[in-house]
């Protein structure tokens, strides 16, 4: 007879805890000990590696050979005319890596005439927001999301730049954290690129919704950003695929008649997913490191304010799910009796914080291609999302005003004209107190340099036209 306490070939790593690791293909931390003990990756068996490596090989040699063919041969499937960057750009930092830039459509500088009618030209700052694109931290480059970085900055008048970093397996965590980092420092230090720096915000998709919530806690980056987009991240490498396939949503058929997705769809991340998190994850690394698993990551590392996205079909949707309730409660224990329901609670705000279910779709559904009825309807979800998230970086991120922030989102113009009317008045007043004899010639000189306009200069300038 078996003994009944035998540890079982496949356990638990949440309940048991075996005397010797048993690496498989869904055991693929070590437990901790303890609370304060971290929980470790472990290393996987030379058949499992081998294996592993095989299959993710296979698949970026097959997708980059796709990109290559499609771009050279016909561009036009995968990029159209009308979603390509003002221009790509290297930095120094991760010179590997072209990055694309998004201007909105008809920007430049702007004549205007100020008060002395001499001809002036300034730039309208922007609001910026840094792309980080998807693809497993193996797939890809920054290219893919060349659709929504036109989107945002066509529609939402917003300057796009999208970023990218090294790959795995050639390399591993934390040099996509680091190659992400760098590169978002570069572009907030980036004097050539015309952006409000009240008004930033930082996202991306799957892998670079990770990899932005990991960058915006590191030096130089993290106080920069204001609000963040994380579009069905993975937040959580303590939890292993098995369980993340378990807590998955179970769809209704109402639910799959939205994207009329068949029932026995398979999970997208359901087999490639391990491959994923072992190109990515080495051996022996703190699963609950902050910088892999943002879920993990003290709430005054981040930016205050944040839009998470999880699809229902998806493994990855509850764990995003969890991180926005866990930020938007962190502070305030009634949070949940202030959300504001919407879409029968798929979609909901509280404060700062926003969540969206994507019913009845997958992991990536957005950027995929489907054919006759299904390519309709994901693309009309898809432009829904879009500008979900481009009204709230509107409404939430990019709104709010700052002192002295007309000056900034404006251009210099309109200090010059201000500082132009208000020395005029002063020498206006002075001729008329020494034609009554009140006062003796005053001192012009000093008192121009003690000028300083006021927040009735600036809107005596807009009202008379100066900044047409």
């Amino acid at each position: 007879m078996a003994n009944s306490s035998a540890v079982p070939s496949h356990p638990d790593p949440e309940t048991v805890v075996p005397p010797i690791p048993i690496p498989t293909e869904q055991q693929d931390v070590i437990p901790p000990s303890d609370s304060k003990s971290p929980m470790l990756s472990v290393r996987l068996p030379f058949h499992a590696r081998l294996y592993f490596g095989f299959r993710l090989w296979t698949l970026k040699t097959l997708v980059h050979s796709l990109f290559f063919v499609f771009r050279r041969i016909k561009p036009s499937a995968l990029r159209p005319a009308d979603i390509q960057p003002s221009y790509t750009k290297k930095y120094p930092a991760v010179p590997q890596i072209a990055c694309r830039v998004f201007f909105p459509p008809g920007y430049g500088p702007r004549k205007s005439k100020n008060i002395d009618g001499e001809s002036e030209s300034e730039n309208t700052l922007l609001p910026l927001y840094i792309d980080v694109h998807g693809g497993g931290f193996a797939l890809c480059d920054p290219e893919v999301d060349d659709r929504w970085c036109t989107f945002l900055s066509k529609n939402y008048g917003v300057l796009v730049v999208s970023i990218g970093y090294r790959l795995a397996p050639s390399v591993a965590f934390p040099t996509q954290v680091y190659d992400v980092s760098a590169l978002a420092r570069a572009v907030l230090d980036d004097t050539s690129l015309p952006y409000d720096k009240e008004k930033v915000a930082f996202g991306g998709f799957s892998a670079g919704g990770n990899l932005s919530l990991a960058a915006v806690q590191t030096e130089g980056v993290r106080g920069r950003v204001k609000g963040m987009v994380s579009f069905y991240p993975a937040v959580d490498f303590a939890r292993n695929v098995r369980k993340k396939l378990d807590e998955k949503e179970v769809p209704t058929d109402e639910d799959l008649k939205l994207s009329l997705m068949p029932k026995d769809q398979r999970d997208t991340l359901a087999d490639s997913g391990i491959w994923f998190n072992w190109g990515y994850v080495p051996a022996g690394t703190n699963v609950q490191d902050p910088l892999l698993s943002p879920l993990f990551a003290d709430k005054k590392d981040l930016p205050g304010k944040g839009y998470f996205i999880g699809c229902q079909l998806d493994m990855l949707c509850r764990e995003a799910r969890d991180m926005v309730e866990k930020l938007a409660g962190e502070d305030d224990p009634e949070w949940e009796s202030k959300k504001v329901v919407k879409k029968g609670g798929d979609v909901w705000e509280s404060g700062n914080w926003k969540w969206e279910l994507v019913r009845g779709w997958q992991h990536g559904f957005d950027q995929m291609v489907l054919k006759g009825e299904r390519e309709a309807i994901r693309t009309k979800r898809r432009d829904e999302l879009y500008h979900d998230v481009g009204e709230w970086l509107q409404r939430v991120v990019y709104s709010a005003l700052t002192l002295g922030q007309p000056e900034r989102s404006l251009g210099t113009n309109l200090q010059r004209n201000a500082n132009r009317i208000a020395k005029r008045q002063l020498w206006t007043e002075a001729a008329h107190a020494l034609d009554r004899h009140e006062i003796k010639e005053p001192d012009f000189k000093s008192q121009q340099n003690d000028v300083k306009p006021e927040n009735g200069g600036a809107k005596i300038t807009q009202g008379m036209g100066l900044l047409s």
